[in-house]
């Protein structure tokens, strides 16, 4: 009996001790922590953009040479259905001019059609890539901000 008392106040005294000698966990450290937290959240959307900013970039590269294309095409048979419409207008009662001529227009009106098309899509990609630069200015700076907080916080 005598040794279950020793052991019980030897247990408790023991007990008491890890209580106090633990590092106890402060506000400051917890708010390291939660800072690291919004720094990695932050970081993880920086990221986000900025592959989202390199795909556009290449979609970017992408329509720009076929809009270049398309705009000879267009130029071009542009060129090619007022060349036919002065035929026409020198030989009026030639059916197969005319035809020409016609077929002419049309494929213009189409090149025009996808240029226009092709053009509108290059505008939205480097809207696109403009609004994901500034994103990505303000989350780096937002970063930045969060990173000289916690740098300022003293850690216990």
């Amino acid at each position: 009996m005598k040794t279950l008392g020793r052991f019980f106040t030897y247990g408790l005294t023991i007990a008491a001790l890890s209580v106090g000698c633990s590092q106890k966990v402060s506000n400051d450290r917890i708010d390291t922590l939660e800072g690291q937290e919004q720094i990695l959240k932050k970081t993880t959307q920086l990221n986000k953009y900025k592959l989202e900013l390199e795909r556009n970039m290449l979609k970017q590269t992408e329509l720009t040479s076929d809009v270049d294309k398309i705009n000879r095409e267009a130029s071009s048979s542009a060129g090619d259905a007022q060349q036919m419409s002065g035929r026409v207008s020198r030989n009026p009662g030639e059916a197969g001019v005319a035809k020409r001529a016609d077929r002419a227009s049309r494929e213009a009106a189409g090149d025009a059609k996808r240029a226009r098309k092709l053009n509108g899509q290059l505008d939205n990609v480097n809207n696109r890539i403009k609004n994901l630069e500034r994103d990505i200015q303000k989350t780096q700076r937002d970063v930045d901000d969060l990173k000289a907080k916690i740098e300022f916080v003293p850690n216990n």
